[in-house]
């Protein structure tokens, strides 16, 4: 057996601890009459339901990370904001730029729906977002959604659903500037402007970031270990994008927004099959909304991605792979009166490949049609049903449902039961791949059952989440199938979890946790029982921010995982680990800012995929402009 470790700590039970203590305070917390300073997990959220006008979120577990969150926490990309938020792992090959992996609530990498301003992205072959070179720069606020939810989205949404939303206008005229600079020659520059009126509004961001990076792989040059090779050399990184929307009201009940963000840069890793790769995304979407009647609004929308990797080998070429995903819908949301709302919609998908692989088919389409209907009654009971039908042109037709009650229990509580059902179509890799793939997998489908209790005052709120999801038809690699092996249906997996977050201000001390505790067990199969690689059973964070004066204010935050396995055997050991990162915010003017920030403070080493070192200290400096 061979065992990797890296520095075994405990802080995941400490930090945890913490959290309990910190929920056990709202004695401690101060009365203030300030609505600023209400802390609620309430906010509204889209994603859940898709309703046009979005919703108190009393049904979904979610999490809601707005642009004054990005400013507070300074991540130095978007793993790292996402890294150990409520339910939620990620793993990366090295440092920024890096191939990165997302495990919601356990669920498998591919087994997450992104969405960037409404828009389904993704690449169809590898079935997952590169969500690693989606810049920090380009973001407002991100929706994260925990629970299968294809009976409103389809396929991928076994785990949940992260909904991107890009830099809008606003009235007046409002330019911004970012400077900075960090470990690893780490450079990065972005400026854009904002404004508009009643009338029309819209925004343009440009940024670019390079850095030299480090090694990020230990080497091996043992088949199926670490990157095939020993190349002990920088592993730089460069990320170039720019973004924009305009939106215009025609009447004062009718609108239309267009939104377009590109991607393109470089990334260096270690690989004896390739060890460079030209990376380039493209999302554009435009809808019109019409609010017909008091009652009635309509919406339409179109909108496509584009993603595309042009791989070399010490500069040799390789290959070239890229896919485009063409989506569109129409969606009517009716209100019936007496607390009771419909939601009908049409969903269509063409999916395309490109590139010079040869797959043996290189496009497929998906249909579906979805509805949903919200209640509220009696001002205590709230309950959504939800229902969808896809037809894709490989597979066939998949129908998939959920529910969602929730009750007042008194004042402040709320508890919430939901059951769901959710598939993940087989990805062009998985179906076609030249050799490998295998044209009659079926979809992976998933079965839900979660129950929450919610409290919520001024000054505090906090949420707990259990649930037990359990996916069938898992695709994994065959060697059975001759003469090389393939894909095929043969696992089965049960991720059951209990997961907890807060928001509390103590004083003039703000502090926001989660903890999350995760059994994602193969059921079945030779490794039955055995835990799925790459995911901890316990994760755990505290952020606290406190303002020192009316021009500083200071952060930290502290995040722990126990071990992991990197192997569905369980004999590769990733030790546990804990980070510890501080922030500071000087605010030298009314417009400018000044912050710094220092990630994994001890210095300490961890991996969380064997043989890929994660960065030790590193610190980042920024000077931004804001009107």
């Amino acid at each position: 057996m061979t065992i990797y470790r890296t520095s075994s700590l405990s802080a995941a039970m400490t930090a945890a601890l913490a959290l309990s203590l910190a929920v056990a305070a709202p004695a401690l917390a101060q009365d203030n009459s300030n609505t600023d300073d209400v802390v609620n997990l309430d906010r509204v959220l889209v994603t859940g339901t898709r309703a046009l006008d979005g919703q108190n979120p009393r049904l979904v577990a979610n999490t809601i990370i707005t642009r004054e969150d990005i400013e507070r926490l300074q991540p130095s990309s978007l793993g790292d904001l996402l890294q150990s938020q409520t339910g939620m792992q990620t793993t990366r090959l090295g440092g920024i730029g890096k191939e990165s992996s997302l495990f919601l609530r356990g669920a498998e990498s591919d087994h997450v729906l992104f969405l960037i301003d409404g828009v389904r992205v993704g690449s169809a072959t590898a079935g997952k977002e590169a969500f690693q070179d989606l810049p920090l720069d380009q973001i407002d606020r991100i929706e994260i959604v925990r629970g299968p939810y294809s009976s409103l989205y389809g396929s991928d949404a076994i785990g949940g659903v992260v909904q991107i939303f890009t830099r809008k206008g606003e009235n007046g005229v409002r330019p911004s500037l970012t400077v900075k600079a960090g470990s690893n020659n780490l450079v990065g520059l972005s400026a854009g402007i904002r404004g508009g009126n009643d009338k029309g509004q819209y925004a343009l961001t440009a940024a670019h970031e390079q850095t030299t990076g480090y090694n990020t792989c230990r080497g091996s040059g043992t088949l199926f270990q670490g990157c095939f090779t020993d190349e002990p050399d920088r592993d730089g990184y460069e990320n170039r994008s720019v973004s924009g929307s305009a939106s215009y009201a025609w009447t004062p009940s009718l609108r239309s927004q267009l939104t377009a963000l590109h991607i393109e840069g470089s990334n260096d890793y270690d690989g004896s099959f390739a060890n460079h790769s030209e990376i380039k995304q493209q999302i554009a979407g435009l809808s019109t909304e019409w609010q017909a009647s008091r009652a009635l609004r309509l919406r339409a929308n179109v909108g496509e991605s584009f993603d595309e990797s042009v791989d070399s080998v010490n500069g040799s070429y390789v290959g070239t792979v890229s896919s485009r995903r063409l989506s569109g819908g129409l969606q009517a949301d009716v209100s019936l009166g007496g607390g009771n709302d419909l939601v009908l919609g049409w969903d269509g998908l063409r999916d395309r490949i490109g590139g010079d692989t040869g797959y043996a088919v290189q496009q497929r389409y998906n249909r579906a049609v979805y509805a949903q209907w919200a209640s509220r009654f009696s001002d205590a009971h709230d309950l959504q049903l939800n229902v969808r039908r896809d037809d894709n042109s490989q597979f066939g037709g998949k129908t998939t449902g959920s529910v969602l009650y929730g009750v007042r229990l008194a004042s402040g509580y709320r508890l919430t039961f939901s059951g769901g059902t959710a598939f993940k179509a087989p990805s062009f890799n998985e179906l076609y791949y030249p050799y490998y793939g295998n044209p009659l997998l079926r979809p992976e489908t998933a079965r839900n059952l979660e129950i929450g209790l919610n409290y919520s005052i001024p000054m505090l709120s906090w949420s707990v989440h259990a649930f037990r999801n359990r996916v069938s038809d898992l695709i994994a690699h065959d060697a059975s199938i001759l003469p090389f092996g393939a894909p095929n249906n043969i696992d089965k997996a049960v991720l059951s979890g209990l997961e907890a977050q807060f928001r509390v201000r103590v004083a003039s001390v703000a502090i926001n946790g989660n903890v999350t505790a995760l059994s994602p067990r193969q059921e079945g199969g030779t490794f039955d029982g055995n835990l799925l690689p790459r995911r901890a059973q316990r994760t755990a964070r505290l952020d606290f921010d406190w303002p020192l004066h009316d021009s500083l204010r200071l952060g930290l935050t502290q995040m722990g995982s126990s071990h992991r396995f990197d192997d569905l055997a369980n004999t590769v050991r990733l030790a546990g680990y804990g980070r510890t990162d501080i922030r500071a915010t000087l605010a030298v003017s009314p417009s400018w800012q000044l912050t710094g920030s220092v990630e994994n403070v001890f210095d300490r080493a961890y991996e969380t995929a064997a043989w890929y070192p994660q960065p030790g200290r590193t610190w980042l400096l920024s000077l931004r402009y804001a009107k």
